[in-house]
């Protein structure tokens, strides 16, 4: 016959009072449930945790975060521990929930830049060959009712002038259509400023050579063309001139701007080598699209080119 188990009790002594914890209690272990949420994992104390560990009473634990590949990156605790550190220290006096927030890298700012070399004649016509050197991407248009349509936008200059062309696949209503481009003049990527040069084009607009200005249904940090005002208000000039033509099977819109005009108050200023961001904004009715993210963060590039690089 075995002798029997001796069980020893410790003694907590107080100021006021003599107390009994038995070892079972002081021993207590608890639950930490982990709840990944996207492609990561959750280490505790070195060891990667599963959905729930057992823990000791009273533990300090620390807990790393760790996305699955470089297309993730940790976020954020939330439950019982908050805070975007992706490690942390926990301690266990008492059972916890714990998630750890996983989210997609957004994607990197487009490292190409639209460049070409050549000349326009600004009539609305592609002549053959014309825009052939331009630098060029293609998006699509939404329309009103649903759906889109195919477009380009096509960027080159000369040692002059920087010129730009549109071409939209003819849907079967134009219900009215305007484009517009606002540059970033500084190209720090960030957001449109007072004193960024724009350039509008429509079918009853005509030709605008405009300046960002705060306005009463425009903020300085958004891209609505309400921000755009005439030069002309500001003691400036119309530089520039475009065309459109409206046939059987595209819209087609060109544009020239001057690299560096007499109104350099109001207009940009740039030279071969030289950057600047852009939004191109195209309007069908009140339908908008805008070619570039809508935070304005990253610009389209547009670089200017040696006219000689050709």
């Amino acid at each position: 016959m075995g002798a029997a188990a001796l069980i020893i009790p410790i003694i907590v002594l107080t100021a006021c009072q003599i107390g009994i914890v038995w070892p079972s209690e002081a021993t207590e272990e608890l639950t930490i449930i982990i709840q990944p949420d996207g492609n990561g994992s959750v280490e505790i104390d070195g060891s990667v945790a599963g959905p729930g560990e057992v823990i000791p009473n009273g533990k300090l634990i620390f807990l790393t975060a760790n996305p699955s590949d470089e297309d993730w990156r940790f976020d954020r605790w939330e439950l019982d521990l908050t805070g975007s550190s992706n490690h942390e220290a926990l301690v266990m006096d008492g059972s916890k929930r714990v998630r750890a927030v996983f989210e997609p890298k957004p994607s990197p700012p487009p490292t190409d830049s639209l460049s070409g070399v050549g000349t326009a004649s600004i009539n609305g016509v592609f002549a053959p060959g014309e825009w052939d050197e331009a630098g060029r991407a293609d998006f699509d248009v939404n329309l009103i009712g649903g759906g889109s349509t195919p477009a380009t936008v096509y960027v080159m200059n000369d040692w002059t002038n920087l010129y730009l062309a549109v071409k939209i696949i003819h849907p079967d209503n134009n219900n009215g259509v305007q484009i517009s481009f606002a540059f970033n003049n500084d190209n720090l990527g960030m957001s449109l400023a007072n004193g960024d040069d724009q350039i509008k084009l429509g079918e009853s607009l005509g030709f605008l050579d405009e300046v960002r200005r705060t306005g009463t249904s425009c903020s300085a940090g958004n891209d609505q063309d309400s921000c755009g005002f005439g030069d002309a208000l500001f003691g400036g000039t119309t530089e520039g001139a475009g065309a459109i033509l409206d046939g059987t099977e595209h819209i087609v819109f060109e544009m020239y701007h001057p690299l560096n005009s007499l109104d350099s108050a109001n207009d940009f200023s740039l030279v071969p080598g030289n950057s600047v961001g852009f939004i191109l904004t195209i309007t069908f009715g009140g339908q908008v699209t805008t070619f570039g993210p809508t935070d304005l963060a990253p610009f389209g590039g547009i670089k200017i080119a040696f006219p000689e690089e050709q």
